[in-house]
């Protein structure tokens, strides 16, 4: 058997020894109500290699499961030792933490399981990571750079604590090319989670409410060129008022979003990045009475313009 797949088995109060299928790639559980806890039982007994083929893990709709017992207490035992993606959605009772160590762990997803604990450091290969609504976010113990290289996509929404040091932070963030925060109520600055604007060819920043601003990001960097960010999208941001006046420093800026924001027209008088192909503005009345005036005079590499919103009544005219 190579895929195995239980759903909505709601009387089903315990799961079968599945680790003993030395062949099985994909596993998805999901909506099994009666189940709180998983334990032993999962690996079966006296099992040296327990999902020894096991490429996919899938938890969903589990609203009544509580505890993983992982049994990593035995050290004779091997387990998971070829997963690439755990998935976990919607188990809002389970508490405590991931597995300590997956070793071929690529993918991560954790969303809506408020009590659980996300430990990053035992994934040495972790590529993308997407986690949203969680207790607290850790990377603890002792790293080195050659362990931390690989992650490329970060997504991070809703995280009750982060606990990440800003210096294990740039280990394990750095060369992350697409980063995207959602829906972040206490975000104030993203020096918080050690977010650069330097490194990341994606950006992607949508309802975090206590963002104000990115204008100290060019302080704190002292950089006068900007290089390698290609897209920024700011949404929903509603106390967000400034863009940095380096914006026109973003030497590889493709293309700008800003949705929903208060933001002011500073940012403008020194211009739009010149390589810009793509701009859109809506719903940022501050915007649109200085936009033809300070914006459009270097966008000569522009190719899609896209401004809407009731404020765009201020515009009285384009240039030719």
């Amino acid at each position: 058997m190579l895929s195995l797949k239980l759903r909505n088995c709601k009387n089903y109060k315990s799961l079968p020894s599945i680790g003993r299928l030395l062949l099985l790639k994909d596993l998805s559980i999901s909506g099994l109500d009666q189940v709180h806890k998983i334990g032993a039982e999962l690996f079966g007994e006296n099992q040296s290699n327990a999902f020894a083929s096991l490429e996919s893990l899938c938890f969903d709709n589990m609203l009544n499961w509580e505890e993983w017992d992982l049994c990593e207490d035995d050290e004779q035992v091997s387990k998971f030792p070829s997963l690439s993606k755990l998935s976990i959605k919607s188990c809002p009772l389970l508490w405590g933490r991931l597995p300590t160590i997956l070793q071929s762990l690529q993918k991560l997803e954790i969303s809506e399981c408020r009590r659980l604990v996300v430990s990053i450091l035992g994934f040495p290969l972790l590529s993308e990571i997407s986690v949203e609504g969680c207790q607290k976010l850790v990377d603890e113990g002792s790293l080195s750079v050659q362990k931390v290289t690989s992650l490329k996509h970060v997504s991070l929404s809703n995280i009750s604590k982060f606990n990440i040091s800003a210096e294990r932070i740039m280990l394990r963030f750095a060369n992350s090319e697409k980063f995207d925060i959602y829906d972040w109520e206490e975000l104030g600055s993203l020096s918080q989670i050690g977010l650069r604007l330097v490194g990341h060819r994606f950006i992607e920043i949508v309802k975090c409410p206590q963002l104000i601003s990115l204008e100290k990001e060019k302080e704190r960097l002292q950089l006068d060129n900007i290089p390698g960010v290609e897209s920024l999208l700011i949404v929903n941001c509603e106390n967000f008022g400034v863009l940095p006046k380096c914006i026109n420093n973003f030497t590889s800026l493709r293309e700008l979003k800003v949705s929903y924001c208060s933001a002011d027209t500073s940012f403008l008088e020194e211009g739009f990045p010149t390589n810009l192909t793509t701009l859109a503005i809506s719903n940022v009345p501050k915007i649109f009475t200085s936009l033809v005036e300070w914006g459009f005079n270097r966008l000569t590499s522009l190719q899609q313009l896209d401004i809407s919103s009731e404020g765009c009544s201020n515009v009285v005219s384009f240039p030719e």
